[in-house]
């Protein structure tokens, strides 16, 4: 087996420093070794320092996943204020393409004073984004005082009328 073993720190300039990189072709011995150093340093250090572990079959698997693990840590860096469930599952959602992650962490930055408008903001932008654009959901957010169910209703609305008005051509352009 492959372990990966990353220790990482976020120095006081908010970037993110790797202290220790380490894969481990070997048993669990090492790894348990490894996971009790952390544990020391999670005790007498702050917890400013992150510590990954991660097992795979295959190296190139290993270092694939200790990326996304260090573009994770450094978009929580960059989003402080975004809930780290809500990072991951906008870079999930956009298959770890960091410019539009990026892109939707500022636009939910923008729109956002707390975790549950984040989490109803993306489940809105998760519903439309494939009819509407960010800034129509933005603008119709901030119109029904960011009530989820409101935006949500009004969205709909919106999307029913687009999609009427699209038939229409249609069928005129058939005529």
């Amino acid at each position: 087996m492959y372990y990966c073993i990353t220790f990482t720190k976020i120095t006081r300039s908010n970037s993110l420093q790797i202290l220790f990189h380490e894969v481990i072709i070997s048993n669990d011995k090492n790894l348990t070794i490894f996971i009790n150093l952390w544990q020391y340093f999670s005790y007498t250090i702050s917890n400013s320092f992150y510590f990954h572990s991660i097992c795979f079959s295959s190296i190139l698997d290993c270092f694939e996943i200790n990326f996304i693990i260090i573009m994770l840590v450094q978009l929580q860096q960059t989003f402080p204020k975004i809930d780290e469930e809500i990072i991951s599952d906008v870079w999930k959602a956009f298959k770890q393409d960091v410019e539009k992650t990026k892109s939707v962490l500022t636009w939910l930055t923008e729109n956002t004073t707390n975790l549950r408008q984040q989490q109803h903001l993306m489940q809105l932008f998760k519903e439309v984004s494939n009819q509407l654009e960010k800034t129509t959901i933005s603008q119709t957010w901030r119109n029904c005082n960011r009530i989820f169910v409101d935006t949500l209703v009004k969205l709909r609305e919106i999307c029913a009328t687009s999609n009427l008005n699209e038939l229409n051509t249609y069928k005129i352009s058939l005529l």
